[in-house]
């Protein structure tokens, strides 16, 4: 029997719910350094599903905004983001092109969260200690905890200032 379309997209947000849900959790584990770095890590992975929800927004907000920069026509979904496979990095490349200031905080985060990603997931099994490895992780969750504020407060924006209401 097919699931209608529907009933996949509450699974969908339903299963999203639940990984944000204990993410947090895990974020809360202080006697179990190695929750940290999975948090961080989970963390980090869900930032990147928030930024395909968002650039798709941001697309849309510049089309019916018409601003005069943006080139492009369609708006891009999150489904065509992924096919992209676009990194963390990558990501945020795409939402260095918009010219919003709404998203000057958004963009400074993002710079740091991605230089702490990146040297914590490929330095993780490097020369270094517990100490520096907890001590990173809480660094990226912070920084992760940033982004996920920002693209909050831009969410609230583009509800509050949406061309077609």
């Amino acid at each position: 029997m097919n699931k209608s379309a529907f009933q996949k997209i509450v699974d969908w947000k339903v299963k999203n719910q639940f990984l944000t849900s204990q993410i947090s959790s895990l974020e809360k584990l202080k006697g179990f350094p190695i929750m940290g770095t999975s948090a961080f890590l989970l963390k980090a992975q869900l930032v990147e599903f928030e930024l395909k929800q968002l650039i798709s927004s941001l697309d849309l907000h510049a089309h019916f905004t018409h601003q005069f920069w943006w080139k492009r026509k369609k708006a891009r979904t999150p489904v065509q983001l992924d096919k992209q496979k676009l990194t963390l990095g990558g990501l945020k490349k795409e939402i260095e092109k918009y010219k919003f200031e709404f998203l000057k905080d958004l963009n400074s985060h993002l710079i740091k969260l991605v230089e702490l990603r990146n040297e914590f997931v490929h330095a993780l099994f490097n020369l270094g200690g517990i100490k520096d490895l907890i001590v990173k992780s809480e660094r990226g969750l912070s920084s992760a905890n940033k982004v996920m504020q920002d693209i909050r407060k831009i969410d609230n924006y583009l509800e509050k200032n949406d061309p077609l209401k």
